[in-house]
């Protein structure tokens, strides 16, 4: 009896610890939202690292050293600072923004399903940009970065004219107006300029409203076989925008 009393106590302590030890341990799987952007490092124990968007195919690899409390974790000849301390990973950032990273899975922002239906009155209105798509990921403008100052970061709706208030944009440049009138059918308004087979470039813009009132405008452009696109999501000007 004293033995098996004994192996229990000591299965209960093994128990105690296993938090305490896990709390002091690096490595494993690390969550943060960058930016809108869900991203995922695993610290392994040989002092490697990856940093992946997951969904996206795209992975970076480096390494990481400690010092105390003091991690440093290095892609190329980048080194980044951060510090580790009671279960908590925090990134130094140059621009002074920290980045604090969690054991626990993060979404990305997740935009609404297209309402089907929309009525063509329903885009009527101001609007303005909060949300840029990019390489099938939905992100922050301050995540998009240069890409996103040649946007509309407004826009208007007027009987199906698609208006550009603020003036010459990367868009306005493309349909060569800051005035344009789409066609309305089945919830959506569309347009499209063919610039022909000697030319070889064609550029479609699409409007569609979503479930949650948002309006996403996906222009996309393309030059022979090739097609760049670009998705922007407004809000209405005189409402809030959306929680991500």
């Amino acid at each position: 009896m004293k033995k098996l009393i004994s192996l229990v106590l000591a299965l209960c302590l093994a128990c105690m610890l296993i938090p305490a030890v896990a709390e002091d341990d690096v490595t494993g799987e690390w969550y943060a939202n960058m930016s809108g952007i869900a991203v995922k490092f695993t610290i392994n124990a040989d002092n490697t690292f990856t940093m992946e968007v997951p969904g996206l195919g795209q992975t970076q690899e480096g390494t990481w050293t400690m010092e105390g409390e003091e991690i440093t974790m290095t892609v190329g000849d980048a080194p980044e600072k951060g510090t580790f301390k009671d279960g908590v990973l925090t990134l130094h950032s140059s621009s002074g923004e920290d980045l604090v990273l969690g054991r626990e899975p993060i979404e990305g922002i997740k935009v609404a399903e297209v309402n089907p239906e929309a009525k063509a009155e329903d885009f009527n209105g101001d609007w303005a940009l909060k949300y840029m798509g990019m390489q099938g990921l939905v992100v922050d403008l301050s995540a998009a970065g240069e890409q996103a100052e040649s946007m509309p970061k407004t826009l208007k709706f007027e009987d199906g004219a698609l208006v550009f208030p603020e003036g010459e944009n990367s868009i306005s440049q493309m349909v060569g107006g800051d005035t344009t009138k789409l066609e309305y059918a089945d919830g959506i308004y569309s347009y499209l300029m063919d610039l022909g087979e000697t030319a070889g470039i064609k550029i479609e813009v699409k409007a569609e409203l979503l479930q949650d009132g948002m309006l996403a405008l996906t222009i996309n452009m393309s030059y022979g076989e090739e097609t760049m696109g670009v998705q922007l999501y407004y809000v209405k000007a005189e409402a809030e925008a959306p929680a991500a």
